[in-house]
């Protein structure tokens, strides 16, 4: 091979080489990206909620600015004419779940409402307190303007929070989201938020963490041959043939919170004080299918391990939350 071609011949492989290297560095620095901020969720479904989220972000940016410049010119109100400055006499915490899209979803808000509901209360003048300023609140430590709310999620799904943070940020909302911690490690899951994505979250200075139980939502197997509630019903030992006794319910419950509180503050810095019940009202309220006593048992558990609980009442119920003087009464927490 004549010196020239073969200097041209080397030059042309260094730029392929170094092409192949860049694009190697490339796509490793998008997978690392990518897990950093998705953890094990699939990439194509990391990809479609990076885009959703960052088109439903510029949407809300659009959004306040358009709101920002009518309020000027004396369109439309702003917060600040809603707003009071009277003390409130109680805070209303609010809960939801996923925020959807399908309009079919019975059981969830669409983002469509979801963006009404939390524009309507701005425009009212109500805005969201912290995990810290409620329990301040609650203990009589300090007040908070009237028209002052807990915004909460129960579950940890990632319907929680992509479609929600944008709107957050618009308005300059905070929530809460309560997170059932070995959902979250599941892996490549497409529903639940995982752990790096909790972190993210985290940093974004409008989220705070709460327990929503270790591993206590789902149903488990009772000896009916039904499903019962995890934290009101005596499971079936299947290997021994027979229903936990009051003492093995006391201590499953009791390590299931303790699990859950751990490993949320080992993984997130903490401290983690407040527990969502699952199944709020049946395990509170209604009890259970084999062991009455069994929701009594286990918020006293709670009691000894979460500053505060959040209990639902019945369905359609609006109950207030008052600050009361003694520790016990201020544990529980209507939603």
């Amino acid at each position: 091979m004549p010196t020239l071609n073969r200097t041209a011949f080397y030059k042309k492989l260094f730029i392929v080489a170094a092409v192949g290297l860049v694009l190697a560095v490339a796509v490793q620095s998008t997978f690392n990206m990518k897990y950093w901020m998705f953890g094990q969720t699939p990439f194509e479904y990391s990809f479609r909620l990076a885009t959703t989220y960052s088109l439903n972000s510029a949407f809300a940016t659009l959004e306040r600015l358009s709101r920002s410049a009518l309020a000027a010119v004396g369109f439309t109100h702003t917060d600040a004419t809603a707003s009071s400055n009277a003390p409130a006499q109680a805070i209303p915490v609010l809960t939801y779940h996923r925020i959807v899209n399908d309009g079919n979803d019975t059981s969830n808000v669409t983002v469509a409402l979801f963006r009404d509901q939390m524009r309507k209360l701005k425009d009212a003048g109500w805005n969201t307190v912290t995990l810290k300023e409620f329990e301040s609140y609650m203990r009589g430590e300090r007040s908070l303007p009237e028209k002052s709310f807990l915004l909460t999620f129960d579950d940890g799904a990632k319907e929680s929070f992509y479609p929600v943070d944008p709107i957050l940020q618009s308005l300059g909302y905070n929530a809460v989201i309560f997170v059932i911690v070995q959902s979250s490690n599941t892996p490549k899951s497409t529903y639940y938020l995982s752990p790096q994505e909790l972190t993210q979250m985290l940093r974004t200075g409008r989220w705070e963490i709460g327990s929503h139980s270790y591993d206590g939502h789902h149903p488990y197997l009772t000896n009916t041959g039904d499903n019962g509630i995890f934290f009101a019903d005596k499971l079936w030992l299947t290997d021994q043939n027979r229903l936990e006794t009051d003492q093995e319910f006391t201590d499953r419950v009791r390590a299931d919170l303790t699990r859950a509180k751990s490993e949320l503050n080992s993984t997130y810095g903490g401290p983690i004080d407040t527990f969502a019940f699952p199944l709020g009202n049946e395990t509170g309220i209604a009890g259970a299918g084999n062991f009455p006593e069994g929701a009594a048992i286990t918020t006293e558990v709670a009691k000894s391990i979460y500053k505060f609980g959040f209990l639902q009442g019945d369905y359609q119920e609006y109950t207030p939350n008052f600050p009361v003087a003694s520790t016990s009464e201020q544990s529980m927490i209507a939603k």
